[in-house]
């Protein structure tokens, strides 16, 4: 898998093997930003992630099957390579029930700094249309 720009694959693999909350938030409020950037939608990071929580427990099978909803999702809004290429890495990194529940957490704080950068983004720009 290569890398896009700014995100670094192994630093993704570091923080499954250590589980450093502090780390994941850090990336996930990073990676929110830079989604956004992107013009990723919450809607398309919320439908992946409402694939993943309904996967109740850790199944590998279950888990590999995002990887093709992804490119599916991918296929049709081509910007969100950058969000396929950070779930993938982290599917990687999941080896047993521990990292299948840190595994949601990250992708769940990811989608929750998207969510807020892109509330910040569309406030800033209402603010922008209402100086004019």
């Amino acid at each position: 898998m290569q890398n896009i720009p700014n995100v670094n694959i192994e630093s993704i693999k570091e923080i499954f093997k250590t589980r450093d909350a502090q780390r994941l938030v850090d990336f996930a409020a990073e990676a929110g930003k830079k989604l956004v950037r992107e013009k990723v939608s919450t809607s398309q990071v919320r439908n992946i992630l409402d694939s993943i929580q309904a996967i109740k427990k850790y199944n590998a099978n279950s888990l590999q099957l995002l990887r093709p909803l992804l490119a599916y999702s991918q296929g049709k809004k081509p910007n969100l390579a950058l969000f396929r290429q950070i779930i993938e890495a982290a599917i990687e990194s999941v080896q047993s029930e521990a990292d299948f529940e840190f595994f949601r957490h990250f992708v769940e704080a990811i989608v929750a700094y998207h969510t807020l950068e892109e509330t910040k983004k569309k406030e800033q720009e209402r603010m922008e249309r209402r100086s004019r």
